[in-house]
């Protein structure tokens, strides 16, 4: 779970295993990534081939796409009553 604090995406839930990638995660919520874009827009983004989609559409999201290879995204607002 990801949430908005001080102007970066980051981890908002903690579990008693707690995965690298959530570690690593830490982002601006702009356009240009697409947990940032899910958050900006207040929709789900659904990424299919997040190989060509950094090229193109979210290039802050290369960095953990190269490093960990996924290959779709969905990013999923969490908002209630419209916030």
């Amino acid at each position: 779970v990801v949430g908005c604090a001080a102007r970066y995406l980051g981890p908002s839930a903690e579990s008693a295993e707690k995965p690298y990638f959530e570690r690593a995660l830490g982002v601006i919520p702009t356009a240009t990534s697409v947990a940032g874009r899910a958050y900006v827009e207040r929709r789900t983004i659904h990424t299919r081939d997040m190989r060509e989609a950094v090229r193109t559409q979210y290039p802050d999201s290369r960095p953990l796409q190269s490093r960990f290879g996924y290959r779709t995204m969905l990013a999923v607002p969490m908002l209630r009553e419209g916030t």
